[in-house]
């Protein structure tokens, strides 16, 4: 059911504006705490919320550090588009990272080219 109202949001995020393909690079800060296993990113088009969950966990690997870093391919709709993150574990989702931001560009077209012929009678 969750997989449904997912693909659902997104449908309707795809149809009610123009979406592009893209690549966004997130990177955070995490205190580690015992049984981490990675982090979710929530995406929505309203400051604040609600929130949509972006398919495709980012797995802890193992390695303590400061910051940590993910790139994500993803079709967003043109205009500001809003994400959180939060961490899990097999059995708990932190609450929500504070909210960052993205300004999703409606591309110029490209290849554009003009041919003149000489027209005779």
């Amino acid at each position: 059911m969750k997989k449904i109202l997912i693909m659902m949001t997104l449908l309707a995020l795809l149809f009610s504006a123009p979406a592009f393909a893209g690549s966004l690079t997130f990177s955070w800060t995490q205190e580690i705490v015992e049984g981490l296993k990675g982090w979710h990113v929530y995406t929505s088009t309203t400051q604040g919320g609600p929130y949509t969950l972006v398919p495709g966990d980012i797995i802890y690997e193992g390695i303590p550090g400061a910051t940590y870093q993910t790139t994500k391919v993803m079709i967003l709709p043109v205009g500001m588009n809003y994400f959180v993150l939060t961490a899990f574990t097999d059995t708990a989702e932190s609450g929500y990272s504070n909210e960052t931001s993205a300004d999703i560009p409606f591309p110029p077209p490209g290849d554009f080219t003009a041919t003149y012929e000489v027209q005779t009678k």
